[in-house]
């Protein structure tokens, strides 16, 4: 489960946060944020799938899986959220996240109702066992703000000792991302014979700006695998520390920019793991060395992602059932899908029981309906199974934000209004109906959204039955939307607005001459100098 910290002999441990949002019917919305970077808002009835898109929409983030609880109060609102978020590995897709990550942030000021807000690790991440990796921070500083760049070295050991690795310029206010970017695109003084120092092998974390103190901090993690060529550049896993090459300054070169490298985690690997040259050159003696790394044969093993077989009698995150078969018709289909008119067992990794409910049970049949265009009307429809109906069966329904919004404050700051109209209702089943269709009022909102999502959804969520029970699990269904605005943008997602017809009449009066202006003196100095950064001892940061 969730709560249980497992370690792979190869991947080593995951790291497992949880985001705990308590409160009183909270609405509105809320979002997460990590390393720098912000997901889009997301609604309090978000689902596994919908956390999972906003977070790996993120340039931070590479793999991770998600698990949203919700709790609901008697009138079909949220009063208990719990998101839960396990930093997995799938190769080429970066980062890999290994070892301890830092928490994910939640932004809840836009979300009434909520009293509690807790984010937590449940497993610390660490690395496969014997590797410890390599962390240095980059702190630039000075005293005139956060507009400079500046270029990195990376040293060569090992087999690459004396290759230097020279960066591009790397702005201070780079992102994460864009310091990897820059570091697995150093440029080698002789080439290293098809070396690549590739994004596999680093992980940076912005570690902050004070912009009062002009500071600006990257932790830089490096990712040890056996055999690979980034520990071509080490000593049994040991880096040497980074380097600053060059410094610019955008305030024509009157502020000195002091840069500090610290290391803040020497790295290790066991000899077995090291290439066999890079063995050789690490082994003062060059004896003992080459016969552990000869006697132990060593792979490089991929960490794939977990494959989910339908039928397997196993059910996985990614299976609504499984009971051991791929037949159509006994509750759980081909697809692992429960069908329309059962109810099966839901717990992971065991065998799904379906059958066809005796009481009568409340569901939708289907997850999205739609979409539907905007200014029309969407529907939902309300499923009713149970062989054991007798007499009439209400239910109510909440009509809620999912990716889309019901209010002009909540939907884009340039938006005419809101998404669709919140008209929460109740449903009626008389005996002998297993049907009953609801409508939604879809608003047009004068703004283009579709290269955000690719169709914005609300959500439907059932309470408050009589004469029959709720399916748990299928309680929510969600209307899509098609936006049908006008593409052409200007602002964030904001129409262009037409242009005012130029005048049909002549100027009154020609045009007087064009001036003409006298270039004044080159000055015999650029404003922008360019110096050789000093490296101070490393201190601790408060």
């Amino acid at each position: 489960g969730f709560y249980t910290c497992e370690r792979n002999d190869e991947a080593g441990l995951n790291d497992k946060q949880a985001i705990f949002l308590r409160g009183s019917s909270m609405s509105g919305k809320w979002r997460l944020s990590f390393n720098g970077r912000e997901t889009v808002w997301l609604s309090p009835y978000a689902t596994d799938g919908d956390v999972l898109i906003a977070l790996t929409d993120l340039d931070t983030i590479g793999t991770v899986l998600v698990t949203c609880n919700q709790t609901f109060s008697s009138d079909g609102t949220v009063d208990g959220l719990d998101v839960l978020v396990e930093f997995d590995r799938v190769t080429g897709t970066n980062p890999q996240h290994y070892g301890s990550m830092p928490l994910i942030m939640a932004d809840t000021a836009h979300l009434s109702g909520v009293t509690y807000t807790k984010v937590t690790h449940v497993c610390t991440g660490e690395p496969r066992a014997n590797f410890v990796c390599e962390e240095q921070l980059v702190t630039v500083g000075g005293d005139y703000g956060l507009n400079g760049s500046v270029a990195l070295t990376v040293d060569g050991n090992g087999t690459f000792a004396g290759e230097r690795g020279h960066t591009a310029w790397i702005a201070t206010s780079a992102t994460a991302l864009e310091v990897t970017e820059a570091l697995a695109a150093a440029r080698w003084s002789s080439g290293t014979h098809g070396f690549e120092l590739s994004a596999d092998y680093l992980e940076v974390f912005h570690n902050g700006s004070d912009s009062e103190a002009g500071r600006v901090q990257w932790v830089v993690r490096f990712y040890p695998t056996a055999n690979s060529d980034l520990l071509k550049l080490t000593v049994l896993g040991d880096l040497p520390p980074l380097r600053v090459n060059n410094t610019i300054y955008t305030d024509g070169g009157t502020t000195k920019r002091e840069v500090v490298i610290t290391e803040l985690v020497k790295g290790s690997v066991p000899a077995s793991a090291m290439p066999v040259s890079a063995t050789e050159a690490a082994a003062e003696s060059g004896e003992q060395a080459v016969e552990e790394a000869a006697e132990v044969e060593t792979t490089t093993a991929d960490v794939v992602a977990v494959v989910h077989v339908c039928g397997d009698s196993s059910r996985t995150t990614a299976e609504a059932c499984d009971d051991g078969n791929a037949v159509d018709g006994d509750g759980c289909n081909r697809n692992c899908t429960v069908e329309a008119g059962f109810v099966c067992t839901t717990d992971l990794l065991d065998l799904s029981e379906c059958k066809v409910p005796v009481e009568p049970t409340l569901y939708f049949a289907q997850t999205t309906f739609g979409p539907f265009k905007e200014g029309s009307n969407g529907s939902a429809i309300v499923s009713l199974m149970g062989t054991n109906i007798t007499s009439e069966i209400t239910v109510k329904y909440r009509i809620a934000a999912s990716s889309a919004y019901p209010t002009l404050l909540q939907n884009d700051y340039c938006a005419t209004a809101g998404d669709f109209n919140a008209t929460d209702g109740e449903l009626t089943f008389s005996p002998g109906e297993s049907e009953q269709e609801l409508f939604v009022q879809l608003l047009e909102d004068g703004v283009w959204e579709q290269t955000l999502v690719e169709n914005e959804k609300l959500a439907v969520v059932l309470y408050g039955a009589t004469g029959a029970d709720i399916d748990e699990t299928r309680n929510i269904g969600y209307i899509g939307i098609t936006d049908l605005d006008h593409k052409n943008v200007t602002i964030g997602y904001c129409l262009t607005p037409v242009p005012t017809a130029a005048p049909s009449s002549a100027p009154s009066a020609p045009p007087s001459a064009a001036p003409t202006f006298e270039p004044t003196a080159v000055p015999t100095d650029s404003p922008y100098t360019v110096t050789l950064a000093t490296v101070t001892s490393p201190f601790v940061l408060s």
